[in-house]
């Protein structure tokens, strides 16, 4: 969270209103780190972070529909489903620069090196203006994303299981 959190603090001193929600729970703790409100508090940009928990689908629908752009700041990542719900749900895309990403957004996100905060907040706040290519990017990545829909996918795999399996 620290390279999103610098990031968003970049943001915030261009866009005043801006919030930064957070779904999911804080696991830096757990793991010996300050926690992302505390982290966020020192960065002087509390008062605009929301760290929601854990929250049932219904919820996470109604943060896409809500929001102007999605980020995610993995360093590693298997496959990152949460990416592909918010390209779906027609939100620009701000994402590390890591293969699990790049492999399936290709030019259609904005990318940044995973530690590089001020990258990030540039793309960020591309994405809020919503030029032409935010807006392409938009469009394509709603329909690309209709080919890594669940059924599809478990249809081709199964294909290949078959071909492996049963020779």
């Amino acid at each position: 969270y620290d390279v999103l959190l610098k990031a968003f603090g970049i943001v915030k001193k261009k866009v005043k209103n801006a919030k930064l929600i957070i779904v999911g729970d804080d696991q830096l703790p757990m793991q010996g780190l300050p926690a992302a409100k505390e982290t966020a508090k020192e960065l002087g940009i509390g008062s605009s972070v929301v760290i929601t928990g854990f929250k049932d689908a219904k919820f996470v629908r109604a943060a896409y529909q809500a929001s102007h752009v999605f980020v995610h700041t993995a360093d590693n990542e298997f496959q990152g489903l949460v990416s592909y719900e918010a390209a779906a749900s027609r939100l620009p895309l701000c994402l590390s620069n890591i293969g699990s990403h790049t492999s399936v957004f290709k030019e259609h996100a904005f990318y940044h090196d995973v530690e590089d905060y001020e990258q990030l907040a540039r793309n960020i706040l591309r994405c809020k203006e919503r030029d032409a290519t935010v807006h392409y990017n938009i469009r394509y990545l709603q329909e690309h994303m209709k080919s890594w829909d669940y059924e599809i996918l478990k249809a081709k795999m199964h294909k290949h299981y078959d071909e492996v399996l049963n020779g």
